[in-house]
């Protein structure tokens, strides 16, 4: 359950990630501050959405390097981090809707591929994990 914290925050950072590139015009950094530039970038367009995130990242550090969490909290943290990392993701399709851009439509394009995995990413941690209720497969 631990590693599905951390794929719930990647499925939404990475989702977050190309939001900001695509629409705020953020500029990818090699350096290891992008986690904090992306939420940085999304404060200025949406603070709920980048709390989120932020929330997200501590929960995924705390999984990986804290070992004395319960099994219990890990848990817990492992269904608000999947609830979380799909509030991301339909809040900022929402923005795009709302922003009037028309998505990439083409299945076979790298950023296509790019979604589709990380909505799968969610859909396994969800069967996994024994969640009801993930994303649905296909997003208009």
């Amino acid at each position: 359950l631990r590693s599905s914290i951390g794929r719930s925050y990647y499925a939404a950072y990475l989702e977050a990630r190309v939001f900001c590139e695509r629409y705020l015009g953020l500029v990818r950094s090699s350096s290891s501050r992008e986690h904090q530039l992306v939420a940085t970038c999304l404060l200025t367009f949406d603070p709920s959405v980048a709390d989120t995130l932020r929330f997200l990242r501590r929960d995924r550090n705390t999984a990986d390097y804290d070992i004395d969490v319960s099994d219990h909290t890990v848990r817990l943290t492992s269904n608000r981090a999947r609830r979380s990392a799909e509030l991301v993701i339909a809040a900022l399709d929402a923005h795009v809707e709302r922003l009037g851009r028309e998505r990439q439509t083409d299945e076979s394009s790298p950023k296509s591929q790019e979604r589709a995995e990380h909505r799968a990413m969610i859909r396994a941690i969800s069967h996994y994990a024994g969640w009801p209720g993930s994303l649905p497969d296909a997003r208009s």
